[in-house]
């Protein structure tokens, strides 16, 4: 069973900095939509 709890313990260190980057890549993108949005309504 430590195994498994290992294989929990990895899992979640390789989870979350994926999910931070993604996280990271919707914000960039809703960042450029706006101002692109903006650009446009001048």
């Amino acid at each position: 069973l430590p195994l498994q709890a290992g294989e929990m313990s990895n899992l979640y260190y390789l989870v979350v900095p994926i999910a931070g980057g993604v996280l990271l890549i919707i914000w960039i993108l809703i960042v450029v939509f706006v101002f692109c949005k903006g650009e446009e309504d001048e």
